[in-house]
């Protein structure tokens, strides 16, 4: 029978040494070769390990499920076991492998986006972790919109210089301000900038100004960011105040009857009308057009609403609403 010495399984495999040692646990060396040259004390021979043809096929197979993320305690759980399910064990690992990639996509997709707005710092105002692959999907459609094309083709030094302007407007004034109607004017100036200037949603505007503007080195410079390095982020909240204000202004009906649906299942034609009618509401005040986007502002109030205090059914709402959108989104 072919024995194979740790060298030949290392080519075969493409595994270390050191791999090979973690797997001994399960996959031993069945003998080791005597090595005559030993000066070890006594007599006592050291030896080489060998593996024989068993060995090297359970080594491959181990390499196989290392590559697809399995980590050496779950190779070894499942080669001591021995009597295991190789296509069930693929399917799990192919269904990791594959989470792990989408997420890998996802993360070089914001990569970019951020490289591109030469961000120095990433903000909590600008996306959540726990939300990555929505804020990549809701990147991706931004990146290819007719909407983000128009704004391209109609940007200009004088269309860059006009909204500077506007973003000065908002120097001096501090938070106790966020909600005042000076500063709410400006907000306006932002959203008929968008609609006059660039022939764009207004709403849909705003949020992607108060998502960019975050850290943003190149428009912090512009708005003197040596005299008052928070204003971007100030922007962002008042943008993020007005269209919330209104939002709750407008929709305060609407949110009533979907807490009445709270405890309800997902699937039940109630929730469903009452959903679309709260979409409706995020198109019009935050340009949002679909649950994905939805989740990602409904989860931002989430975390706002715990760090306050004292709001528990305001949570427990955006929980059920972020629940539906989920439900919706993976249905539709």
């Amino acid at each position: 029978m072919k024995m194979y010495e740790v060298k030949e399984i290392e080519e075969y495999t493409g595994l270390s040494r050191k791999d090979l040692f973690v797997y001994e646990e399960s996959i031993p060396p069945v003998k080791r070769k005597d090595n005559a040259g030993s000066n070890a004390k006594g007599g006592e021979r050291k030896g080489y390990k060998l593996y024989d043809q068993e060995g090297l096929e359970k080594l491959c197979m181990a390499a196989l499920f290392k590559k697809l993320g399995a980590t050496p305690k779950r190779i070894n759980e499942l080669f001591a076991e021995g009597n295991f399910d190789k296509n069930d064990v693929f399917d799990e690992l192919i269904l990791e492998a594959g989470r792990k990639r989408q997420e890998a996509d996802d993360i070089i997709t914001v990569a970019n986006v951020l490289k591109e707005l030469n961000m120095e710092a990433v903000s909590q105002s600008f996306f959540q972790l726990s939300n990555l692959h929505g804020l990549a999907e809701q990147l991706r459609r931004e990146l290819n919109s007719d909407e983000t094309k128009k704004v391209i083709e109609k940007w200009d030094k004088p269309t860059e210089e006009e909204l500077i302007e506007i973003y000065r407007g908002f120097d001096g004034y501090t938070e106790a301000d966020l909600e005042s109607d000076k500063v709410e004017a400006q907000v306006e100036k932002l959203k008929r900038f968008a609609v006059e200037v660039l022939d764009v949603d207004g709403g849909r505007f705003l949020s992607g100004q108060a998502n960019s503007l975050v850290a943003v080195d190149a428009y912090a410079k512009d708005i003197e960011k040596r005299t008052r390095r928070g204003l971007p982020e100030f922007i962002a909240d008042a943008i993020f105040a007005y269209q919330i204000n209104h939002f709750w202004d407008e929709g305060e009906n609407v949110v009533e009857d979907l807490e009445k649906c709270i405890g309800m299942d997902y699937s039940e034609k109630r929730v469903k009308a009452e959903l679309e009618k709260f979409m409706m509401l995020l198109n019009r005040w935050f340009g949002y057009r679909n649950y994905a986007e939805g989740e990602n502002i409904i989860s931002k109030l989430k975390l706002q609403f715990k760090k306050d205090g004292d709001m528990e059914d305001e949570v427990k709402l955006m929980d059920y609403i972020c629940g539906a959108m989920k439900y919706y989104g993976d249905v539709r």
